[in-house]
């Protein structure tokens, strides 16, 4: 709750004329204590005008970039015009000693509407597969051919690589744990 300057002075007043602790006499009027003690340091330093509600001070943002820096890399990026965001950044921190970063350039020149739209270049898919595959061995190949494979997954796709055919699924059929455990000792 919002109480006016000349309440605020009467909650003062009350508190210190109470028989009560300044503890209980906040408690019963539900004012928290650092809030009655800021109103009373208020008082204290600038009268009941110090009582009256602050507008709250805007501050600038602690990270923001310098105006004096800000046209400084605008200009850079104006004077080299085939350099990144990216390189922008290096290039300025390197020559001025003070950082920015890719994402701060790059927020900069879209501000100043510097930034161009990529060059795309557009692929349209084709139809069929330039390079078919012909037999299930080139569906299911692996990068493991020189190693051991440790996967009974492994195992199938070498079954499946040297049976051709039905027998594949028969033999898929028949393979147990011990058969590969023999197939990698």
């Amino acid at each position: 709750m919002r109480y006016s300057a000349s309440e605020k002075y009467e909650i003062i007043q009350l508190v210190e004329r109470s028989d009560l602790s300044v503890r209980r006499t906040l408690a019963h009027l539900d004012i928290h204590r650092s809030t009655f003690y800021n109103w009373l340091q208020r008082y204290r330093d600038e009268g009941v005008d110090g009582l009256n509600d602050m507008k709250p001070v805007i501050d600038s943002t602690w990270n923001k970039i310098p105006a004096v820096h800000r046209t400084a890399i605008i200009d850079l990026a104006l004077a080299e015009p085939q350099l990144s965001p990216r390189e922008l950044a290096v290039t300025y921190t390197d020559d001025k000693a003070y950082f920015v970063s890719e994402s701060s350039v790059y927020r900069l020149l879209k501000a100043q509407d510097l930034i161009t739209s990529p060059a795309y270049i557009l692929m349209h898919a084709s139809d069929p597969f330039q390079q078919p595959t012909m037999r299930v061995n080139e569906m299911w190949q692996t990068d493991c051919k020189r190693e051991r494979f440790s996967t009974l997954a492994a195992m199938v796709e070498l079954c499946l690589l040297h049976v051709p055919g039905q027998q594949s699924f028969n033999l898929f059929q028949r393979i147990g744990r011990r058969d590969v455990l023999q197939y990698m000792m």
